[in-house]
């Protein structure tokens, strides 16, 4: 088996639900992870979602054997053969922040850097760009929200109303273009970062049926931001089909809820990293 880190670009605002209401105003929440509270998607969401966009549009052109990669759905539990693929939870890395100094800011903090760290060093994954995540990590200093560019020094972050620092650390930003993507990078401690994705922060998008021009059912539903980034691994044998692992990077792929009013359209891209346990 080999492992391959991937990056999760949701293009549109993201619903995964947790099936979950709270007693406030949000209806539907998101996924989170159970210890930190941080959103996420669970593994067998991501499976679901990326094997019935193979199944729909993969399938009927007999490029991949979805039952073979992702598993049988036999009703029958002892019929039931496992995929040749293991998925894992996909982590929150960064999230959009609107500012006074560039329409947003993408933001991440020590805690989901470390995350990234702790799952590769346990998949024994290599590169040159977690050695850059390991220099991010250890330029952020508690309390202080730090930039790389200095175009974005003493930014207003909205949500928390705190102003950015220029980091003095040399970063090469470019480098961590594949996990962050084109925007400015900023660095905030934990405890902002918890604010900016709880439940009183994340964004809230209004859900309405009408019938006969009368409300129905209106009801509120949270949302992960568009361009939000999130990783996971997936492990697969040596011999993995190479069409299945061209096809979940090369289309878009819908996950979660709101397919057809735009939501949770991602785009997924493989880092590149070596599998020392190869």
């Amino acid at each position: 088996m080999k492992t391959n880190l991937y990056i999760i670009q949701s293009i549109t605002n993201l619903h995964v639900g947790s099936g979950e209401t709270n007693l406030g105003v949000v209806d539907n929440l998101i996924q989170r992870d159970h210890i930190t509270s941080v959103p996420n998607i669970n593994s067998s969401s991501l499976k679901g979602a990326i094997r019935e966009h193979f199944r729909k549009f993969v399938e009927d052109k007999h490029v991949i054997n979805v039952e073979k990669i992702f598993g049988s759905e036999a009703k029958d539990v002892t019929k039931r053969v496992a995929g040749a693929c293991r998925f894992f939870d996909a982590a929150l890395l960064a999230m959009p922040v609107r500012s006074n100094k560039a329409p947003y800011l993408m933001a991440t903090c020590p805690m989901l850097l470390s995350n990234l760290e702790k799952m590769a060093k346990f998949f024994n994954l290599n590169a040159d760009i977690l050695a850059e995540v390991k220099k991010l990590k250890a330029a952020s200093q508690l309390g202080h929200l730090k930039v790389f560019q200095p175009q974005q020094s003493q930014a207003n972050i909205e949500d928390l109303e705190k102003i950015t620092e220029l980091s003095k650390s040399e970063i090469n930003i470019k480098a961590l273009k594949p996990l962050f993507g084109d925007a400015p990078l900023v660095v905030v401690p934990d405890e902002d970062f918890r604010i900016l994705c709880n439940n009183e922060h994340l964004p809230i998008i209004s859900r309405n049926y009408l019938e006969n021009g009368l409300s129905k059912n209106l009801f509120f539903e949270q949302v992960l931001p568009r361009e939000s980034r999130l990783f996971f691994l997936l492990m697969t044998p040596n011999d993995i089909d190479e069409a299945f692992l061209k096809g979940m990077t090369s289309e878009i792929i819908q996950i979660g809820a709101g397919a057809t009013i735009g939501e949770g359209y991602c785009k997924i891209t493989l880092v590149n990293t070596n599998n020392l346990s190869e």
